[in-house]
């Protein structure tokens, strides 16, 4: 028995039985390019296979152009295959595995994935990234401003009678002339306890050409007034392009400006639509993303209406700067109370 990955040197080797487990994830598949190199390389095991021999794929589809597409649809890989599929739901709404998913957990699932990965990996459903639309209808508008307390010594960040536990900023820089290129966006959000994101601002940042300023450090001085408001504990700055030299200038105005707020520079490697369908998707679906009415009062619902994935030239400055403040975030699940315990082995109710 020999294990190989998938960039493995398999050259020279024979295999009676050859089993290709999850040879496609996400990560090689995104691109035209990435899936014409994965499909070149799983043909070198049609060279090692003795006469007679068997191939097996097991995986899940992760792309439209994906390996598992039926074998009668045009170009599909695994043409000549014989074919099953066992999605998770069946056509009345049942678990396929009752004992490890039930309903309940299925519906949970979808909720934190989004219905464009559920469909994928979880009804094997080789569906394109177009298939996933926007509605602003799904947003929960909201107009309370931030609650700052401090109780028992120990401040206390209120939104909507709820207590905030973390937050911060994404900012998506450019160079912001009025009217003309990308935007230069800035997102700040907040989260509670229970998974609920809250898109509190939402800034199209701009410049004076007219001003004795340069235009990083008019934009950062926006930024740095905006952290002080909100009483940000951290922004991150995409340093992707023209973002590399800001983190810098943007610690200077932050200082000045006296407010206590980290600079993170982050460095993005995944694709912008990945990125945004990633982060957007589960949250829309669930109805856990919530914005204040001056959001809406932004290009941020246009854009948002309108963003189509496999369309270029799609604008889309508010969505990646909210993407990266969503991303930034850790996965929460709703906490419960403990279960009551009986009394334990030492003959007295356990603590």
């Amino acid at each position: 028995m020999l294990a190989a990955g998938l960039g493995g040197n398999i050259t020279g080797t024979r295999a009676d039985v050859i089993i290709c487990d999850d040879v496609e994830v996400a990560g090689n598949c995104d691109t035209p390019g990435k899936r014409a190199e994965l499909r070149e390389r799983l043909a070198e095991t049609e060279f090692i296979l003795t006469p007679g021999g068997t191939i097996l794929y097991v995986g899940t589809p992760h792309c439209a152009e994906s390996l598992y597409v039926p074998p009668g649809t045009e170009g599909a890989y695994l043409a000549g295959y014989r074919r099953l599929v066992v999605p998770l739901l069946d056509a009345a709404g049942g678990s396929a595995w009752p004992e490890r998913f039930p309903v309940p957990a299925v519906e949970q699932l979808r909720d934190r994935v989004g219905p464009l990965h559920f469909t994928r990996q979880m009804l094997l459903r080789a569906v394109s990234a177009g298939a996933a639309r926007f509605d602003p209808a799904q947003i929960i508008r909201y107009a309370e401003e931030i609650d700052y307390r401090e109780a028992l010594g120990r401040p206390v960040l209120s939104l909507l009678g709820r207590r905030m536990v973390s937050g911060g900023g994404f900012w998506d820089p450019a160079y912001g002339r009025p009217g003309r290129g990308d935007g230069s966006v800035l997102a700040a959000c907040f989260a509670d306890a229970e998974g609920n994101h809250y898109l509190h601002r939402l800034a199209y940042l701009t410049h004076d050409p007219d001003s004795p300023e340069d235009p990083a450090t008019q934009q950062c001085r926006q930024v740095a007034r905006l952290a002080g408001e909100l009483m940000l504990p951290v922004l991150r700055v995409e340093t992707n392009g023209i973002g590399r030299f800001l983190p810098s200038l943007l610690r200077r105005e932050l200082a000045r400006a006296g407010a206590a707020c980290a600079v993170v520079e982050q460095h993005s490697h995944r694709p912008k639509q990945e990125r945004i369908l990633a982060a957007l998707d589960p949250v829309l679906a669930g109805r856990r993303l919530h914005a204040h009415s001056q959001v809406f009062r932004t290009p941020f619902a246009a854009e948002l209406a309108e963003w189509k994935p496999d369309t270029p030239g799609t604008r889309d400055d508010a969505l990646d700067a909210l993407s990266g403040c969503l991303l930034a975030e850790p996965v929460r699940l709703p906490g419960l109370p403990p279960a009551p315990r009986p009394p334990g082995w030492r003959g007295m109710a356990a603590q």
